[in-house]
């Protein structure tokens, strides 16, 4: 016996040098003991192009080019097949290399996480740390155990029944409902995935049910996990809720993982009418306690998703509808904005301040005391001998007193402290800035989405062509927090997914996830959101025709794809000269301007301009209007050709063209978060996205064994 596991040791470590006669036969497949192993794999070679995808501007430096380097090694084993007729347990494991030339790291970074002070209180001093590999690594993307049921439950003989878990591949229909992707999400609305990496390449954990319980009718039970946030006490005791009101506690507590549970039915009536006939609906929930919308766990969602997916063939047509609903509630809660932070004083020296606790403007300002810019620093109230203790004169410990911290003090001075300036005692204030005062009071979305996908596509006999049309509706909104009341969110919420189409491909906008899609601006941060890594708040319609130029269909195929895009939320145009109504609100709107570096605007800002009666700098402009802006994104243009060297390998090419539509011209100004740049001066400033194409062009090697 333990000859023969020597052998058998020594036989699946030897190099196999024989190729299989067909490609989808594994490189390597060993049997022993009712064992059968097997192995394959797969190698992508890609060199990548672009050109303004990322701003639509020539004001900044968007280009770039790289190679990118994929290797998958599959190794699948199933057992019991010899003595059950089919196999009792099956598993598999998928070793992966996956990197961009010389950047290592781009795919499998290190975790980022915030790093806080020792005395957790609240100070957040440094974040974004992390490292880097210097080496390419080899990571397990897919690893999962699977227990045919069936094949030893005797009272499911004829209902073919698996448990499977571990790590896998699974979607809900096309995989906009529910994807596998990892931070595929909308990331304003607190949705990122760990970390906020794009495309973590790893598939995420879970569990699943199947039980065929007809011939033609299956089931699934489907549990997926996101976040684990339970499974050390470093995890639960985490100060995460350190900045939210009406909490008696700053621990994060239990039971605060993010999963979603899936119901689905597979159903495959006989071919009568129709051909191929596929009827899948579903149902999943998502819980999400710990989201992160400006600071760690200050908002939660309970997202509920109802949709079916259709998918049948007739004579030489093939056509695929899913229709998709969503409704839930996110609860977005009160929350401090004061913190600590570092800033300098009119000396120079660096000291620590409060950012939401300031000073009152000079006396005769005409500043309301609660606008004032002058941050107060961090100290005692008064005089307090070192080798004594009294945290009642902290200025800490008053300004997050309760008599001081809630809402009902939104702008109010600070109880219990007065400072002294110049032999006078002056009080300070709670800030309450335009769309960035101390506190947010508690609100409430109602979430309420919609989707509806359409693909129909005909190959022709007697020609080498195939035609294909696509249309969709996946619901949008605004920006939903600018107001912070309650209100109803109508934007659809894909949930990991990343969608490239079926027949109709899109590149930029589905595939690689690399045009922005913006929205009106941010009254917090005064610089617009987009919609990028996800594929809410978009309408498309589009047509394409694959052309087969040799007699084996499958020797090559030239592609071209023309879609056209929309935005299903409405926004308001862009004013260049535009001021906000108000005129309290314009005032410290213009300030912001300056501070940002908005297009055009000089960086300098004299408040008695504007809170007194005086000369406005005439150059301090631009708003939002009360004209609708177009809904028109642009059309993307991708021709595609691909060639089968051999049976194993394929090269292919891509080039891809998007031209921007109206919406882009209308808010041509708008600060955006993807155009911040620091000018020779040191300055900062936050251009807006520009209105000229983009373009790309994708070229690969693609084998398979």
């Amino acid at each position: 016996m333990k000859l023969k596991k020597i052998l058998f040791t020594i036989f699946l470590l030897l190099p196999c040098t024989a190729w299989p006669k067909d490609k989808n036969i594994s490189l390597v497949k060993l049997k022993a003991e009712d064992i059968n192993l097997t192995l394959g794999g797969r190698l992508k070679e890609d060199y990548f192009f672009y050109q303004r995808v990322r701003t639509l501007s020539d004001k900044f430096f968007d280009q770039n080019d790289f190679f990118r380097h994929k290797l998958q090694l599959d190794f699948k084993m199933d057992q019991g097949a010899k003595k059950n007729g089919t196999p009792t347990t099956e598993a598999g494991i998928r070793l992966t290399n996956y990197v961009i030339w010389q950047q290592n790291h781009y795919y499998t970074p290190f975790s980022r996480e915030n790093v806080r002070s020792l005395d957790l209180d609240s100070v957040i001093t440094a974040n974004n740390v992390g490292s880097k590999t210097l080496m390419p690594i080899i990571y397990v993307e897919d690893a999962w155990f699977k227990l045919n049921i069936d094949t030893f439950c005797h009272t499911l003989n004829k209902n073919p029944t698996f448990f499977k878990i571990g790590f896998f591949e699974y979607e809900v229909g096309r995989g906009i409902s529910l994807g596998y992707h990892n931070d595929m999400a909308v990331e304003y609305l607190g949705w990122p995935g760990q970390s906020n990496f794009t495309r973590y390449p790893q598939m995420p954990p879970g569990m699943l049910l199947h039980s065929n319980i007809l011939s033609d009718l299956s089931l699934e039970l489907y549990f997926m996990k996101w976040h684990e946030n339970d499974a050390n006490l470093d995890d639960v005791t985490a100060p995460t809720r350190a900045q939210r009101l009406g909490s008696s506690r700053t621990e994060r507590g239990s039971n605060k993982d993010r999963n979603s549970w899936v119901l689905k039915f597979q159903y495959t009536p006989p071919d009568k009418l129709l051909e191929d006939v596929y009827f899948e609906p579903y149902w999943i929930y998502t819980k999400a306690p710990d989201q992160v919308l400006e600071f760690d766990a200050d908002a939660s969602s309970r997202l509920h998703t109802f949709g079916a997916m259709l998918e049948f063939k007739k004579n030489n047509f093939d056509v695929n509808v899913e229709v998709a609903g969503q409704t839930g509630e996110q609860d977005v809660y009160g929350i401090d904005r004061n913190v600590k932070m570092l800033s300098r004083n009119s000396t120079g020296a660096t000291e620590e301040v409060f950012s939401h606790v300031v000073f009152p403007p000079a006396a005769g300002s005409n500043i309301p005391n609660n606008f004032g810019r002058r941050k107060v620093p961090v100290k005692n109230e008064s005089y307090v001998k070192p080798e004594d203790y009294n945290a009642q004169k902290d200025l800490g410990y008053i300004v997050n007193a309760d008599q001081n911290r809630n809402v009902d003090r939104q702008g109010k001075e600070i109880i219990g402290v007065g400072w002294n300036q110049g032999g006078k005692n002056i009080q300070i204030y709670n800030s309450d800035l335009f769309g960035n005062a101390r506190f947010r009071k508690p609100y409430k979305l109602d979430l309420n989405g919609f989707m509806a996908i359409a693909d129909i596509g005909y190959t022709f006999d007697n020609y080498p062509f195939r035609i294909a049309g696509t249309a969709g509706h996946i619901s949008g909104d605004n920006y939903p927090y600018n107001e912070e009341v309650d209100k109803t969110y109508h934007g659809f919420i894909p949930q990991r997914s990343r969608y490239k189409g079926l027949d109709v491909r899109s590149t930029l906008i589905f595939d690689r996830l690399v045009i922005p899609r913006p929205l009106n601006i941010t009254y917090r941060t005064m610089y617009a959101f987009n919609n990028l890594k996800d594929v809410s708040n978009l309408e498309f319609l589009g047509v394409g025709g694959t052309w087969y130029p040799f007699k084996k269909r499958t020797k090559g195929t030239l592609t071209a794809n023309c879609i056209f895009f929309w935005e299903d939320a409405n926004l308001y145009k862009w004013d260049k000269d535009g001021h906000h109504p108000d005129p309290l609100i314009e005032a410290q709107i213009a300030y912001d301007r300056a501070k940002l570096g908005f297009r055009g605007v000089n960086p300098i800002y004299n408040s008695s301009s504007y809170y007194q009666n005086g000369v406005k700098d005439p150059t301090n402009k631009g708003w939002l209007s009360d004209q609708t802006a177009s809904r028109f994104l642009g059309a993307e243009i991708d021709v595609k050709g691909q060639l089968q060297l051999i049976s194993e390998c394929r090269l292919q090419g891509k080039v891809c063209l998007f031209v921007p539509g109206g919406l882009y011209k209308d808010l041509d100004g708008q600060p955006n978060e993807l155009t911040q740049y620091v000018d020779a001066q040191g300055l900062s400033h936050y251009e807006s996205l520009g209105h000229k194409y983009a373009f790309a062009f994708i070229v690969g090697l693609d084998y398979t064994f």
